[in-house]
């Protein structure tokens, strides 16, 4: 194959397919040189070869990226795009230039070292020509590998705003530039308290555990996104002097809290689901129905919250009325609770989840019905 061609593109592969077999360029090259110096293969051909090799040889870094995370499959991706371009050009000018020649004439009847000096001259030069486009490269194995929403939610990072160390303003007033940024970010931050909620119910809901990993990677993005956001408003607070930023500011630092404290009621009914799941423990009828309920209020407050503010009085009015409506059906339930316990139709272990599981349900309301208080107050002074 690496000898007995005369189409350019077979010697190609014939080059990428031995250097990719034996997983050694240097050996392959090597071979390549011993084919040249018994006169197996000219050099005009040799360097198709040749320039096949430096493909094959990226079958390393191919295998190394193997289990590992986006980031080490897109620089294996850039490694492959470097030689891949390096052969397009030098294969387009060997066709229409007689580089081979030139390079032929450094060191005449020296087949091996005509090798060399054109595996040096790849490389060199197919580095100068893409170190301007490295950003370019970098930018072309995203798009080939793109980042999956699933691994965005596992990365940490704040997506809206920066540390105070890496960007933000720290002058007198640079705080409320980025005000509007906070707010993204908590808002993006309830997001994920709203999915952890749905997402434990249904779990419980079902008896079953094995969505309960995914609630628990979120609740620790929720600690993270808390820890940072608190950390940069805290930074802002201090820098700020401005009396009615420093209240905005501390009316989103209450916010991140009750969404953290959201998120671990979230967690406790992961932890119940668990516990029926282990020990197969089951409800009646009408505490599964009441249990969704429970699920679809919540569901609905948060809903709410989230939505497009028009009218900053009637919303809060709706939300304080559903933050009533939550304590409400909290006595409701734990009144029918009582007749059940009563009748003897629930086992202790069930009692005492389905009390803990009206005490998450009834904070849940609590906390959001503080953060809309703090959303009034935003908006107000906006």
């Amino acid at each position: 194959l690496m000898t007995k061609f005369s189409n350019p593109i077979v010697g190609i592969l014939a080059g990428a397919g031995f250097t990719a077999l034996i997983q050694s360029s240097s050996a392959s090259v090597g071979i390549l040189q011993a084919l040249a110096a018994s006169g197996l293969i000219g050099f005009n051909s040799a360097v198709f070869v040749l320039f096949g090799q430096n493909i094959g040889t990226c079958i390393t870094a191919i295998l190394a990226a193997i289990g590992t995370g986006r980031s080490a499959k897109r620089t294996t991706v850039i490694h492959l795009l470097f030689n891949i371009i390096g052969t397009i050009i030098f294969t387009t000018v060997c066709l229409t230039l007689p580089l081979s020649d030139f390079v032929a004439a450094w060191t005449p009847g020296n087949a091996p070292r005509q090798i060399a000096n054109m595996h040096t001259l790849f490389n060199l030069a197919t580095s100068f020509l893409l170190i301007p486009f490295g950003n370019q490269l970098a930018s072309l194995a995203v798009k080939i590998l793109p980042e999956k929403e699933a691994e965005k939610q596992k990365q940490k990072h704040l997506k809206y705003l920066r540390s105070w160390d890496a960007g933000l303003d720290p002058r007198i007033g640079g705080a409320a530039i980025h005000m509007e940024e906070v707010g993204k970010e908590i808002r993006r931050m309830l997001e994920m308290a709203k999915e952890n909620v749905d997402e434990s119910f249904q779990s419980f809901l079902v008896g079953n555990s094995h969505k309960l990993k995914e609630v628990e990677e979120r609740e620790e993005y929720i600690d993270y996104l808390n820890k940072e956001i608190s950390g940069i408003i805290s930074k802002m607070m201090v820098s700020e002097t401005n009396e009615k930023t420093s209240e905005l500011i501390s009316l989103y630092f209450k916010m991140t809290g009750n969404i953290e404290r959201i998120g671990d009621h979230a967690v406790n009914i992961c932890d119940y689901t668990k516990i029926i799941e282990e020990k197969e423990i089951k409800f009646s009828r009408q505490a599964r129905a009441e249990l969704k309920e429970m699920k679809q209020i919540c569901h609905n407050m948060f809903r709410y919250f989230q939505r497009e503010i028009e009218d900053t009085k009637k919303w809060l009015e709706d939300l304080h009325e559903m933050e009533h409506f939550v304590d409400t059906k909290t006595q409701e339930f734990y009144n029918s609770h009582l007749m059940r316990m009563k009748r003897g139709e629930c086992n202790d272990e069930a009692c005492i989840i389905y009390s803990e599981m009206l005490v998450d349900f009834e904070r849940i309301g609590d906390h959001l019905w503080n953060m809309a208080k703090a959303m009034r107050e935003i908006a107000e002074e906006v």
